[in-house]
């Protein structure tokens, strides 16, 4: 395989994984603004019927924010321009990569694992591609 045909398959698998990235946060949205009350959210947080409403509002803000990484990841994605559209991911990785290690940081440490890492992962698979 020569150097272009491998810098191809990496800008694809970069890709691939800032799209999981972004899907991950499509999810977490989806968790946080409509299924925050519901059993399976319950269920995924651990939370009591009582302190899901009583946080819901928070969550419904906190899955927005989601929704905009999401958007921004998707952005970097679609957009045309390849040296700017790299420029893009990156941000945006690194602001999941931000906020994942707060999230473990202030709140539970699989957040490390479930939000950090797969950015991680697609953040150094674009930067190598």
């Amino acid at each position: 395989m020569n150097g272009v045909a491998g810098e191809y398959i990496m800008q694809i698998v970069g890709n691939i994984l800032v799209a999981l990235v972004a899907a991950l946060h499509v999810y977490f949205l989806v968790l946080e603004m409509f299924l925050w009350t519901r059993p399976y959210g319950l269920k995924t947080f651990g939370n009591t019927l009582q302190k899901a409403q009583d946080s819901a509002v928070l969550a419904a803000n906190q899955g927005l924010y989601n929704g905009f990484l999401a958007a921004g990841l998707i952005w970097g994605l679609l957009q045309p321009v390849p040296g700017f559209a790299v420029q893009i991911k990156i941000f945006f990785l690194l602001c999941v990569i931000v906020a994942g290690l707060y999230g473990a940081w202030s709140v539970s440490r699989k957040i490390l694992f479930v939000q950090a890492l797969p950015a991680a992962i697609a953040l150094i698979a674009v930067m190598l591609a």
